[in-house]
């Protein structure tokens, strides 16, 4: 049997963790729980059922009116009825618009894309692409070297000793260019490297151009550039021989790979530098060239000096034609 002692609820020490004391509250005699939290909660028990009628006493005199009774609880909810027959299927809905024709993309994409893994010397073509060689002057060589851990084929230009030394790899042959700015636009980028210092007397190039046949600078162009004692490379757009620059911030140095390039608008109406994929500088929007122009790259010696190489990994250029021919 449990006797439960009859307290004030202020009066009874909340119990240890886990534990409940019972107990009757002085108040209002009503047995209660306190929990371990401190809380007070009253223990009464659901009504129970009501008890089943009587036998029909005597008729009795007339009572005073009773009052009246609580209400009964709700009945239970009823069973869902059956599923209703499924309707009709709808009438067809109206045929959508037609969509867009693709586009092959042989129809839109000029590409340039090459790793320099085949051709040899000056006596043969280069690459995927058929370079074509050219030279002049003393002590120029162009040639294939071993490839190197993350620059898989590279092809060495060297422009010679005099002053009309030069080293050319270029795409089509002179006078017959093949790509005229304006006509989608172009993204440009390349891989390649200087293996001496930087003389005054020599510059070194990769792009578009149209101006082989001699050592200097190229007439009609877009193309990043080297060119004076330890300078920097710069982004070039020539026309008529008139030329903008923009520094791309990033100076020669000897043995080290540089990827740099350009991105051309559809409308051949500026031209923006890029280092390692990313903008540099402004975009050039004057002296932007309208004649054609070829890839290629091309180191030179303007005075007697030493020969410079100039190695290149890749060559990258893709024109996406607007429109699609």
């Amino acid at each position: 049997m449990i006797v439960l002692k009859t307290k004030l609820a202020a009066d009874i020490p909340t119990p240890p963790t886990g534990k409940s004391a019972f107990f009757i509250e002085t108040a209002d005699g009503m047995p209660k729980l306190k929990d371990d939290a401190g809380a007070v909660a009253t223990l009464q028990g659901d009504p129970g059922t009501p008890g089943a009628n009587g036998n029909d006493g005597a008729p009795g005199a007339d009572g005073a009116p009773g009052t009246n009774g609580t209400n009964g609880t709700n009945g239970t909810n009823g069973t869902n009825g059956a599923t209703g027959a499924t309707g009709a299927t709808g009438a067809t809905g109206a045929t959508g618009a037609t969509g867009a024709s693709g586009v092959d993309a042989l129809k839109v994409d000029f590409l340039v894309e090459d790793d320099f893994a085949s051709g040899g010397d000056i006596t043969r073509t280069v690459g995927k692409h058929g370079w074509q060689i050219l030279s002049g002057g003393t002590g120029n060589n162009l040639t294939r070297i071993a490839g190197e851990a993350g620059h898989p084929g590279i092809f060495r230009l060297q422009g010679g000793t005099v002053a009309t030394g030069r080293a050319v790899l270029m795409i089509g042959e002179a006078g017959l260019h093949c790509l005229v700015l304006g006509g989608g636009a172009i993204t440009f980028e390349s891989v390649f490297r200087l293996t001496g210092a930087v003389a005054a007397h020599l510059q070194s190039a990769v792009g578009l151009g149209d101006s082989f046949a001699a050592n200097g600078d190229q007439t009609n162009g877009v193309y990043v550039r080297v060119l004076g004692a330890g300078g920097n490379w710069f982004l070039v757009s020539a026309n008529g021989g008139t030329r903008s620059t923009v520094d791309l911030g990033v100076a020669h140095s000897s043995g080290a790979w540089n990827r740099m390039g350009f991105v051309v608008n559809a409308a051949g109406t500026s031209i923006q530098g890029q280092v390692n994929g990313v903008d540099v500088g402004a975009p050039i929007t004057t002296n932007i060239p309208t004649a054609a122009l070829s890839p290629f790259a091309k180191t030179d010696a303007v005075a007697a000096g030493t020969a410079l190489g100039f190695d290149l990994d890749k060559y990258f250029l893709n024109q996406v034609m607007s429109p699609a021919r």
